[in-house]
Formats: structure tokens, C-alpha cells, sequence
């Protein structure tokens, strides 16, 4: 199964980390329960004047 989930973004860079987790904590739920799970996490930043280019380059090297 695949599953695809879309962020929208603005100056909400202190949310992406709580965000990320709480992705990462279901996704070890369903496994357990699905083997073949995929997911594909879809970030749309209009234009944040905070950190979150900062934020979303520290989660995609983890």
C-alpha cells in the first residue's frame, strides 16, 4: 500500500519536527500490521520567511 500525504506550509516551521513523528510513529503501527506500506511525505512551502528549509533539510537526513 502506498500512501501519500500532502503538507501545506507557512512559517510553521516549529510544527514539521511534531509532524515528522507523528509519521514516523504510525508508520511503525501499520507496519507491524502491513508489510508492503509506502509512504511519501509531500511538503508545499509558500514562501516561509522562518527556518523551514532548515527544518526540512535536518528530517530528509534523518
Amino acid at each position: 500500500m502506498k500512501l501519500s500525504i500532502l503538507t501545506a506550509t507557512y512559517n510553521r516551521a516549529n510544527f514539521l519536527e511534531i509532524l515528522y513523528n507523528s509519521i514516523i510513529k504510525n508508520i511503525e503501527n501499520q507496519k507491524e500490521e502491513n508489510e508492503s506500506l509506502e509512504i511519501e511525505w509531500l511538503i508545499m512551502d509558500d514562501g516561509s520567511k522562518d527556518n523551514t528549509k532548515k527544518v526540512i533539510e535536518k528530517l530528509i537526513a534523518k
